[in-house]
Order: C-alpha cells, then structure tokens, then sequence
C-alpha cells in the first residue's frame, strides 16, 4: 500500500465513506419486512442523494452498495428481498424537478398551445411562416434538438429531392450532420471521412407542412438559409407578445414532448435524442440488407470511401536519432533496463529524445539507488529545475512499458524534426499531436489519448509546455458495421444446407455458431472458445457460460455473463442446439475424456478457425446480397438491434425482427426484472458483455434513433381536425 499523502487521505475518505453506508443500511435493513421494502428502498435513495449532493457518481456507486448489501442480507437472513437495480450512468434527477426546467417547460408547453390554436384559426399562411412552423414542428414533434440538424433539415426540404422519396417510401428522413463529437475537423485529408447520421420518422403534423410547401412558392428575395433566424422572424411575425425563440424551443423543446400523452420516452432516450450520449445511429448501407433485399448494392458508397485502405506514409527520422532510438528500444527489452535508461540519459540528446526518455523512465520502476543517480545527473545537466521524487514515477510492467513506448515514438521524432519544442504555444502542441495522430491513422483509441494526455502532462511538469486540450484531436469512434436481416441470415443458412463440398457434421457445427452469432450475439472468439462444461443443460433449459478457457481470454472482465439460450433460440434452433451438445458430451464420456474440450470440432477432429467462419459466412451471403463487407461482428451487431427492438416493445421489432409476438414477450418477460425503463439498457449491455449501456449505445444500438423517434411520432396528437385542414388548404380551388 502506498504511504504518499494524497493515498492515505484517499484511503481515509473511501472507509469513512464505507462506514456511513454500512451504518445507514444496517439500520434501515433492521425494520424491513416485505411490506415496507419498497418505502426502505425510497428512503435510503432519499438519503443517498442528500449525502452526495451533486456528486452523481457518488450516487451511483453508493447505489451499487446498496444492491451489494441487499444480496449479502438475503444470504444471511434466507430472504428473497429484489435486488435493487443499478443506475444507468447518464441517470439524473426527472427533469420536472429542476424549477427553471420546469418553468421554461411551461413556458415552451403554452407556446405550443398558442401556435395550435393560431392554426386552429388561420389558413392564409405565407410561404416563409409555412417554412417557420415546419421547422418549428420538427423541433417539437420529431426530437431535432441541434442546430445542425435543424440547419441541415432545412436543406433537405429546399435543396434535395432525397425528401420527396422518403417521403413517399416509410416517411424516413436521413441526416448527415457533421458533428465535432464525431469527425475530427483539424485533419484534412481527402482519403479522411466521418460523418454522423441521424434517421427519424417524420411526424403527421410536419408531413401536413411539407406538402403544404410543395404548392407553395418562394419569394426570391427571401432570406430563407439560417433556420434559428426563420423562425425567430415567424414567431415575431405571428406572436408579437411571446417570448419565446428558436434557442429556448431546441433546449426545452424535447419537455413539451414529455407533457404529451403517450410519449412515453425515458430519460436515457430523451440522452439519447439530444446526442447527449454519443450513439452510431446507421449509414445507408447498415440498412441496406433490410430494404434492398435481392439486388447486388452498389460499391461506390460513402462508406466503401470511408473504409478505402490508406497507404500509411513513409517515416523518415534522422539517422542520429534512428540509432538512439534503437538503443532505447534495446534497452527497455533488456534484464536491467532502468540502469541503461539512465545510461542513455547522461548522454547529451536532442529535445525530442531527451523528453522521449525521460517518460520512458518515469514509466519504469527504480530503486532508491537508481533514482539517486538520476537526480545527481539532472543536477550536473541543469535540465529542469525540480527534483524527482519516488510519486513522479508510474511503475507499469516491462511489456507495458514496451507497448507505450512504441505507441507513439516514432511519430513523435517525426513530428519533431527540426523543430524547436521549446517555444511551442499549445496551439502549435496542438498542431503537432493533430499531425502524429493523422501519420499513425488512430484517432478513434481511448488508450493513445490517455497515453498522449500522460506525456504532454510530463512535459507541463518538467519541461514548462503549456496546458494542451487534447479532446479535440480524438473523435469518438462510429462503427460502420453493415447488419444481417432475418431475410438475409435464413437464405445464408438455405445456402449452407444447399453447399456440396461441406460434411453434414461441419454443416451442423456452423449452423450453430452463425446462429449463436444472430441471435446471442456472441464474438467469434467467445463462440469458437465454448468448452462442453460451459453448458447447463435440463429438460426446459440451456444456460451458457462465458469465460475464459485455454488461453484464450475474454476481453475483459465484464465479458463474463450467464446466458439462456432457451429464451432466445427459436423452438428448432434450439432443439438442434441441446442435441448437438448432448451428443458431445456423451461421446466425451464414452471415451473417457474431460468434458473441459471444445464444443465446436469438425469431422476432420480439428477446431474451427475465425478466418473460416468469416470466409464462409462471406461466399454464403454472396449469391443473396452481392458483394459485401459482412463478417460474423455483423451477426452480433445485428442481435442487439433486434433484442433492443424487443425488449423496447417497439412495434419496429416486427418489421426488422422474425420473432413471432409470442417469442417477443417470452424475451421481454425473461429479461426484465421489472418495468424500469432502465432495466432495457443494462440487460443489453449486459448480454452484450459491456460493462456500462454507453459502449452497446455508441457502437451497437444502431436501430435506435428510429425506434425511438418512431415511438415519439406514435403519441396522441394535439392537433384538431381544422388544423390539419387550414395547414393543408394551402388553394381555395382544392376540395377536400
């Protein structure tokens, strides 16, 4: 354990902290009985949030404790008490607890009470005001909750005629908005691409605008391009007296929705819808196996662009530096290699080796010793003024340290040539970061900006840089992976079948993996690395357990989960599952052999490889879809979608899924604990084997801004009839 100050006060608050929950549930837990569980629950929340203030992540794991606690005391006690669930991490207080929420809530709810009963009353609307309340329509009926997507809404209704075939086809609308969470905009490189796509379903009020606008024409010299400042215009225009404009409807205008009856949207979608939590809702092609069901796509997409390889550039770094640059190498490989760091360091070297190193050290573990010398050497060199201390070092394991080191160096030096560091501003520090992170081609890893962000803070440290936001440079990550229709996956098994060159046996055992691929959402590895024991199998059920077996590890702790398969394999695919397995187990018995073997072996007695599986799945799918970039990441993608749709109960699900109504409320049944909304995206992000519902919502989840603005266009409308008739009448000479 350390003995450094900051740890032991750590230490300190953390036990202080422990003794105040376990003090507040015991006492609570004393008077519980079934019929108060409920109040104890409310009354502990109550008395958590008070302890933790605005500290929400605080709350959160004190949440987490009290879930713990909950399941220690029915284990002592022999009680049954419902485990309490787990808060979501983008969890706040409702927004009508907050006043000003409320306040602007009513202010934007009586805005929209005004504008209806205007257009209860009027029916001789100018083209501009038709255009303003369009807008204004979409903002409070079709969760557009960002200037850029209003902005880029707006051209799409005067510029493209991509909105009258979506209009004619489902009443989908597709936005590409360039976002600065989703597309690095410093880098500028013709081969470099990211865009961020949003696709809604179009309300029945802003439906009604837009074939108004069709009949309608433009004066020329109208200023029809920014979006806020039409609306602003319309709103003065038709309601002098209101206060309210375009910033206050995009930032409360999702509460008005929530007023509406049968809305319906939880607080981690309403996150959702506002981009609060970044989300890769689908590029065209993602959806494509969905619509475009026998045709071969085309192959000059966006996405086939995005995706094109790039040849990665050529790096030249001086000779001088190329040789110590191998020493460093060679040294950090080495037995004692905190001693030839130290070497390397009385050594006069360049600035940019020099800070190079000195991370490299700070990296690696050093005796009292060791760190004596280096001292000694900095205070004969005068490099900084300050004196290292046993707290400057973050001792990792050698081939960590290796790793880390590699990551970066070259691009550094490369960056750095003829370069003075020294009198670098942060912008040029910028700059330079934004230029390493273009040659390496990575600007979507955590673990490179935490490694960039841990050495510009040693060079603030020791070398006087100045403070560098290095948000910018990283974009997050938008997955473009395509998904598998139930269309798609049982023509791919018909083919199988049909595939001449393939033994039944092998035929059975890929069957079975693509499915677990389709329906679980298994990876590959976690598939091909079942082992026979992982099984529990009785006469009305099959669990199956992910963990690590051989040396094939998961990928990280939350991979490990409990899975039944009987709940969503279909009736056949699950019968051909358990007769699979139980064959193999009892052949593993009859031979005497442990039932800790692989599940899936192929006639030849040999395992199956990823690269097969891919390789076949991808000449399977071939005569159906044409070409395609599909693998078996596909399949797991395409899982999640379908068991969000369900577990949701959004009507999508029977469009996009083959489960029958039955199947589906056997999932929901079996899945959720309960009817908290919340419950939805930790069971996903569960069975996804994700630790927290933000990776399975950013990477995954890529149905969902559709169902979720589909289940927002399925509230009751507040619009009357005359309404619909004077936003409609746009020509006396038409008769409805």
């Amino acid at each position: 354990m350390s003995k450094h100050p900051h740890s032991l006060k750590r230490i300190k608050k953390h036990r202080k902290n422990k003794a105040f929950l376990l003090n507040l549930f015991s006492e609570k837990c004393i008077e519980l009985t079934p019929e108060n569980y409920s109040e104890i629950c409310r009354q502990v929340d109550n008395q958590l949030l008070e302890h933790c203030k605005s500290n929400i992540r605080s709350y959160q794991m004190a949440r987490i404790e009290f879930a713990k606690y909950i399941k220690r005391f029915n284990l002592s006690s022999n009680q049954y008490y419902p485990v309490p669930a787990a808060p979501v991490r983008y969890e706040r207080s409702l927004p009508l607890q907050n006043i000003e929420t409320l306040k602007h809530g009513k202010k934007v709810t009586q805005f929209a009470q005004n504008m209806i009963a205007y257009w209860t009353k009027r029916n001789d609307f100018s083209p501009t005001q038709s255009l303003g309340f369009c807008l204004i329509s979409s903002i409070l009926f079709n969760g557009i909750y960002n200037h850029a997507e209003l902005q880029f809404f707006l051209k799409i209704i005067l510029k493209t005629k991509k909105f009258q075939s979506f209009l004619n086809l489902n009443h989908m609308v597709t936005l590409e908005i360039p976002n600065r969470n989703f597309g690095n905009q410093r880098i500028n490189d013709p081969d470099f691409s990211v865009s961020y796509t949003k696709t809604f379903v179009l309300h029945d009020i802003v439906k009604c605008w837009i074939y108004r606008l069709k009949h309608q024409k433009f004066d020329l010299f109208s200023d029809i391009e920014d979006a806020e400042h039409l609306i602003n215009a319309c709103i003065i225009e038709c309601f002098p007296e209101e206060k309210v404009r375009c910033k206050d409807l995009l930032k409360y205008g999702f509460y008005y929705t929530q007023f509406l009856k049968n809305s319906g949207l939880d607080q981690m979608s309403i996150c959702i819808l506002k981009n609060e939590i970044y989300s890769s809702s689908p590029l065209e092609k993602q959806l494509a196996a969905y619509f475009i069901q026998s045709e071969p796509t085309p192959t000059h997409t966006v996405q086939n662009i995005c995706e094109k390889p790039q040849k990665k550039p050529t790096v030249t770094i001086t000779l001088d530096e190329v040789d110590i640059l191998v020493e460093i190498r060679q040294a950090i490989r080495a037995k004692n290699y905190s001693d030839q760091l130290i070497e390397l360091c009385a050594k006069k070297q360049s600035s940019a080796l020099e800070r190079l190193l000195l991370w490299s050290i700070l990296r690696s573990k050093l005796t009292e010793s060791q760190l004596d010398l280096l001292n000694h050497i900095i205070q004969q060199q005068q490099r900084f003024k300050r004196k290292l201390i046993r707290a400057d070092f973050q001792p990792v394991k050698q081939s960590s340290l290796k790793t880390m080191f590699s990551q970066f160096a070259v691009h550094w030096l490369q960056a750095t040539q003829d370069k003075d560091i020294s009198s670098f501003s942060n912008a040029d520090f910028e700059d330079m970061y934004g230029e390493m992170l273009l040659l390496k081609k990575e600007t979507t890893r955590e673990t490179l900006q935490k490694r960039l962000q841990e050495f510009h803070h040693k060079q603030t440290l020791f070398f006087n840089a100045p403070t560098v936001d290095l948000d910018n440079l990283i974009q997050v990550k938008i997955c473009r992976t395509a998904l598998i229709s139930p269309h798609i996956f049982h023509h791919m098994l018909e083919q199988l079948e049909n595939t001449q060159d393939i033994s039944i046996q092998d035929k059975n055992i890929f069957k079975l993996i693509f499915i677990l691929g389709f329906r679980v959402g298994l990876r590959i590895n976690e598939t091909l690395n079942i082992f026979v024991r992982d099984l529990f199998i009785s006469e009305d059920a099959v669990m199956l357990t992910i963990r690590n077996n051989r040396n094939k590890n998961q990928k990280s702790y939350s991979a490990y989960r409990k899975i039944p398969l009987h709940h969503l394999l279909k009736a056949d695919e699950l019968h051909a599952f358990k007769t699979y397995s139980q064959n193999r187990k009892r052949l593993l018995k009859e031979q005497g052999k442990s039932v800790a073997q692989p599940l899936f072996l192929k006639q030849s007695l040999e395992e199956t490889h990823e690269n097969e599986v891919n390789s076949l799945l991808k000449q399977l799918i071939q005569p159906v879809f044409g070409e395609h970039n599909f693998t078996y990441h596909s399949l797991r993608h395409s899982a999640f979608n379908h068991l969000y749709l369900v577990l949701k109960n959004s009507t999508l699900a029977d469009a996009f899924t083959d489960y029958s109504p039955h199947e589906q409320l056997r999932i929901r049944y079996a899945l959720l604990r309960n009817r908290n909304t919340q419950q939805t995206w930790y069971a996903l992000s569960h069975f996804a084997g994700h630790l927290t519902p933000e990776t399975t919502c950013s990477s995954y989840l890529h149905l969902m801004h559709l169902a979720i603005s589909y289940q927002l266009n399925q509230m009751h409308s507040p619009l009357p009839k005359e309404a619909y008739f004077n936003i409609l009448k746009h020509d006396d000479s038409i008769k409805y």
